[in-house]
């Protein structure tokens, strides 16, 4: 009876071993195929990356301005054993030393089964040579990729930006997005503003590998996908014209569409060469970075400046739509009012001048008088009516929003009341107002376009579609408002005693405008504005020319001259 008991325990311990068993295989191979299915794949298939070719980037007249073309880098598989054999062989071909490729190696390193980039853009010749010895060097290979091309570098460097290799926070950030290690994005200017756009979709090509890691079979794979075009506003001739012209003088200048807020060029000097950001070698972005005169920063939208006489016209708008002046109230300029024992000077003894006249000798005495009628709060309200103060909105990174002061702002800023000298100064554009050039010139393309204010774009089209459409603020303010402050920046142009006057004799085209001639730090030259249009009496242009530390508005009028000019040869006017 206990011998028959036995064998029932044991048969009944064996049941339960095979039953344990069966559910363990349903349990592996049933319900966990999935998951061993991928890691048995991840043992003998490797997908690797092909990069897809970024976007390319046109002028607004379908003509190329960046792009991509096929480059070549040397890899390492890092499943390899012997790598100090490859190193050796690299450092001979490339002409350098083992240890150099060995730290590219280390600094490039991002997983067992991605190829290890140790040299980049190496020349066809090279590339063709490493596939001739794979026979004997199967470790080592090519890796084409598409290197992005900025036709004409520092001339548009400040509208394009580059592109460069992703960051290790700025990846945490995006790699749910589908960005990988070494991605290249886009870092400044459109490349950053339309990287969305630009960014192609990579393809990826998989291969069966034997136990050491080598290819042995391709089993298929996805073309990349470029990235869509994107279309600019800029004309690149214009573009050419004004770099050209500024080039050698510290500053910025922007010409602009009054009634869409197009850009048609923007140049700032010093520039960089966005192709060097691309490919960076050490001693080449260090000069870039070191040098005083900051080429990397955008002027035009970023540079913080007291805006000058130019801000005249604000005043002079506020004065008028405000009712506390009219085009003939006058003022007696004897060359500087005094208040609290101080004297605030004027460039010149004017006499007796009513507002057309003091626009266009821009008489700092009448402002000062229309400065006290309105006063600080006034002036401000009519300054942030003209948004000082604010971004544009401009689809260009960086830009910056400038200080548009108050007697809260001064409290704020510096515990201190606000002083009837601060508003004389406010009134002329100086003390504590910034602005940048591209807010100065959207005020002036609001004097223009009949008190409508436009939004300052770039990109035009991506592909077929739209990407800006036109938007516009209406400041609410009289034509004949407006009127009598063209009236003014004309004859700044137009009089033998205007300060713009240099501009008067270009027989083909006419120029309104206003000088400004900003003071700077204590010890330096002052700044040199000029913002106007032409021609004069149906503008198709809008204009600002900005010098930093440029000594007098005169040279900004000059420059702007020489745009023009230069302009009507190419029949652009």
């Amino acid at each position: 009876m206990e011998k028959h008991d036995n064998i029932i325990l044991f048969n009944r311990l064996v049941y339960f071993f095979w039953i344990l068993l069966a559910g363990g295989l349903i349990y592996l191979q049933v319900i966990k195929y999935d998951y061993y299915l991928r890691l048995s794949k991840k043992n003998f298939i490797r997908r690797i990356p092909i990069p897809a070719p970024r976007g390319d980037i046109l002028d607004r007249k379908l003509r190329p301005l960046a792009g991509s073309k096929l480059s070549f880098n040397i890899v390492i598989n890092p499943r390899t054993k012997n790598k100090e054999n490859s190193f050796r062989l690299l450092a001979k071909l490339l002409k350098t030393t083992p240890k150099k490729i060995q730290r590219r190696y280390r600094l490039n390193y991002f997983g067992p089964y991605r190829p290890v980039v140790v040299a980049r853009e190496v020349s066809k010749a090279l590339a063709f040579k490493i596939e001739e010895l794979r026979m004997v060097y199967p470790q080592i290979g090519i890796q084409p990729y598409p290197k992005r091309i900025y036709s004409y570098g520092p001339m548009l460097a400040h509208v394009l930006g580059y592109i460069r290799a992703i960051s290790k926070n700025k990846f945490k950030r995006l790699k749910d997005y589908g960005y990988k290690p070494r991605d290249r994005i886009g870092a400044e200017g459109v490349e950053k503003s339309y990287e969305a756009y630009l960014r192609g979709r990579d393809g990826w090509i998989e291969l069966a590998v034997d136990k050491m890691g080598r290819p042995v079979e391709v089993l298929g794979g996805k073309d990349p996908v470029k990235g869509e075009q994107l279309v600019l506003t800029v004309d690149k001739d214009l573009q050419e014209i004004v770099y050209g012209k500024l080039k050698g003088t510290v500053g910025s200048v922007i010409i602009m569409d009054p009634y869409t807020g197009e850009i048609l060029a923007l140049a700032n000097w010093p520039s960089y060469d966005n192709n060097t950001m691309v490919s960076p070698r050490s001693k080449e972005i260090a000069e870039i970075f070191s040098n005083p005169l900051a080429p990397m920063l955008n002027r035009a939208i970023a540079g913080l400046y007291p805006p000058g006489s130019t801000f005249k016209l604000v005043v002079a708008t506020a004065g008028l739509d405000s009712g506390l002046i009219t085009p003939s109230t006058k003022f007696y300029c004897p060359g500087y009012l005094e208040l609290g024992g101080a004297r605030f000077g004027c460039a010149h003894i004017h006499r007796q001048e009513v507002l057309e006249d003091a626009i266009a000798h821009s008489c700092n005495v009448y402002f000062y008088h229309v400065g006290l009628i309105l006063g600080a709060d006034r002036i401000f309200l009519y300054g942030k009516r003209f948004a000082f103060g604010e971004k544009t909105g401009i689809d260009l990174p960086g830009e910056r929003g400038g200080i548009l002061p108050s007697r809260e702002w001064k409290k704020k800023h510096f515990s201190q009341p606000w002083f009837d000298g601060d508003t004389l100064n406010f009134s002329i554009g100086q003390g504590y107002l910034l602005a940048t050039p591209i807010q100065v010139l959207r005020m002036a393309a609001a004097i223009v376009n009949s008190g409508k204010m436009v939004r300052p774009f770039v990109g035009l089209f991506s592909g077929n579609v739209r990407i800006n459409p036109v938007q516009t603020k209406d400041l609410m303010l009289d034509e004949d408002v407006l009127k009598w402050v063209k009236d003014g920046m004309k004859k700044a142009v137009s009089s033998p005693e205007g300060t713009a006057h240099i501009l008067a004799d270009l027989r083909f085209t006419s120029v309104a405008g206003k000088t400004g001639t900003a003071q700077s730090q204590p010890g330096k030259p002052a700044h040199g504005w000029f913002v106007g249009y032409f021609p004069a009496d149906k503008p198709r242009y809008v204009a600002i020319v900005f010098l930093e530390y440029g000594k007098s508005s005169f040279f900004a009028a000059k420059l702007l001259r020489s745009i023009i000019v230069e302009m009507h040869k190419k029949g652009m006017i």
